[in-house]
């Protein structure tokens, strides 16, 4: 008899996925902030949006319909009584938001992609302080650079034809901006690495 089945191995996975978050946001409380959920409250959240999705396929699919408001009301009432005490964060909130979804993309057996995103929520649930330093240290005029980066990256590159024009059609302006983009990501990182880490690793890597 085989004890894992699919049901067992998403309720792992969820609960591998509360633990992981959890650990993160119970390590923040001990260094001194207040949070209304810890290892154990991640733990349950990720759990029960595991066993809403199986309930919701084997009984009736409104069962997560009516879950995922009923679960909005529940944290609105924890955020608002941490506005009455002058905290104003809300990361812990949309950390239990997500480890939820999370359950229940392992309740739908999208295992490899509910661990990826707990991966990477972990990681910038950790390097809050790392980030906070960082941006201390960026001037206004490399976040402008940085948000044309973005606007050329995400919002032209996706509209150019991807269409060949000229002699012999060797121009494809998709390509074309395809390449830009590279360089200039290889040249904004590079950038980067020599503010922060010095120059030797930024020319090292740019190179």
């Amino acid at each position: 008899m085989n004890l894992l089945t699919p049901f067992i191995l998403s309720l792992l996975v969820a609960l591998g996925i509360g633990l992981i978050v959890g650990m993160e946001r119970e390590f923040d409380i001990a260094s001194g902030k207040e949070h209304f959920a810890g290892l154990r409250g991640f733990a349950i959240m990720s759990i029960l949006g595991c066993l809403v999705t199986f309930l919701s396929e084997k009984l009736n699919e409104n069962i997560l319909i009516v879950t995922i408001p009923g679960l909005l009301v529940f944290i609105s009432v924890f955020h608002y009584s941490k506005i009455k005490t002058e905290n104003l964060g809300i990361v812990t909130e949309l950390s239990l938001l997500l480890v939820f979804f999370l359950g229940v993309l392992a309740g739908l057996h999208y295992i490899r992609e509910a661990l990826a995103i707990a991966v990477i929520a972990t990681t910038l649930l950790t390097l809050k302080n790392k980030f906070r330093e960082t941006i201390k240290r960026i001037t206004q005029a490399e976040l402008y650079a940085f948000i044309k980066f973005i606007i050329l990256s995400l919002l032209l590159l996706p509209f150019l034809p991807d269409k060949n024009y000229g002699p012999d059609a060797i121009i494809n302006p998709r390509s074309i901006g395809f390449v830009i983009v590279i360089i200039s990501s290889l040249s904004f990182i590079g950038y980067f690495i020599i503010k922060f880490f010095g120059a030797e690793k930024g020319i090292l890597f740019t190179g």
